[in-house]
This record gives structure tokens, sequence and C-alpha cells, in this order.
């Protein structure tokens, strides 16, 4: 629960996109890290939701670059981290999905 809605660093993140009023709202009576997740995403609209979602994973990212290369990860950057994955997410899932279209039957007629 710290690492991904106490602590400064990723406050600032909540902030850059918008939603660390909810968290503040959530925090006082969160008392697991599950029911605040669970709660915080229910809050949200689906545009906020999918890019909280890439945050999270961001954080995370940005938590092991940490640990384990001793790079350290401006708030900015990952939000922008997390906004360009989603955004190369979202375009992959157009080219995967095309909207439907109804299938046109082509019938040979003679000239």
């Amino acid at each position: 629960m710290h690492l991904f809605f106490i602590c400064h660093k990723f406050v600032a993140c909540w902030n850059l996109i918008g939603v660390d009023n909810i968290i503040r709202e959530l925090l006082p009576s969160a008392d697991n890290f599950q029911k605040l997740l669970f709660e915080f995403f229910n809050r949200l609209t689906d545009q906020q939701r999918h890019l909280a979602a890439m945050t999270l994973w961001s954080l995370r990212k940005s938590h092991n670059l940490l640990l384990w290369e001793n790079t350290n990860t401006t708030p900015i950057l990952i939000v922008t981290r997390a906004q360009e994955v989603l955004h190369e997410w979202s375009c992959m899932q157009k080219i995967k999905n095309p909207p439907h279209h109804e299938k046109q039957i082509h019938v040979w007629t003679k000239p």
C-alpha cells in the first residue's frame, strides 16, 4: 500500500494523471491493499481506469529499475511511459480488432 498510494513520488504520479483526490479520500478508511485498489478502480472512468492500470505497471517498473539498476525515475517519466505504452496498446487493439462491418456478398452477374 505504501509503494503505490503513500510514497511521495508515486503520489506525484497520481497527481499528474488527476486521480490523487480519490486516493486521498480512500486512504483514511483503507485497511488493506486489495480493498483500496478495488475501490480506487471502481471510482474511475473507463479512460482513467486504463491509464491508472498502466501507471501502476509503470510505477512497479520504476521501482524495479531503482532496486536492480539503481536508476531513479521521475514522476513525469513514469506517467509519460504509462501514457505511451497505453497509446501503443490501444493502437494495436484497433489493428487486431477492427470495427465490424457487415460483410457484403458479391455475386457475379453476367456482363
